[in-house]
């Protein structure tokens, strides 16, 4: 890195590689916790973006990133819905309508990207303190919202 420290490069073995994989595989056992109610309106989605925070101005420029693909699954349904800039409304109004939204720091860039589009407000409680999934500490990246 310029002018500052840079990391200590790691090289895995694969012993190492395995052993971090196999600390990762309870996640996929089944749990409660993880399951989804029957009708239950939870939505998993993703965004991403034309444009880097480089292209143009910085990370307070959310407004000038636009999608360029979002992905939604939706659990009530048993559906993915793929959208594009054009049609950004339908993935909008999708997580307006949900009652749990999931994503990976979807309060700090996805809904931020979104409110571009929209003047609909975004609102969810204070992120868990742990995992509704996994039940280990919870990251401010992994975020779990209610919609409203």
């Amino acid at each position: 890195m310029e002018g500052g420290a840079t990391l200590p490069a790691h090289r895995w073995t694969l012993e190492e590689m395995l052993e971090y994989w196999d600390g990762q595989m309870d996640l996929f056992d089944s749990n409660p916790q993880r399951e989804v109610k029957e009708g239950e309106k939870v939505v998993v989605f993703d965004l991403e973006t034309q444009r880097s925070f480089a292209e143009v101005g910085g990370r307070s420029q959310f407004h000038r990133l636009g999608v360029s693909v979002g992905v939604a699954y939706r659990y009530d349904r048993d559906e993915f819905m793929v959208v594009t800039e054009d049609t950004i409304s339908d993935l909008v109004n999708l997580i307006l309508e949900a009652e749990l939204v999931v994503g990976y720091n979807i309060r700090g860039f996805d809904y931020e990207v979104l409110r571009a589009y929209t003047d609909e407000e975004f609102r969810s409680p204070e992120a868990p303190d742990r995992c509704m999934w996994c039940g280990r500490p919870a990251t401010a990246e992994a975020v779990w919202a209610r919609a409203y």
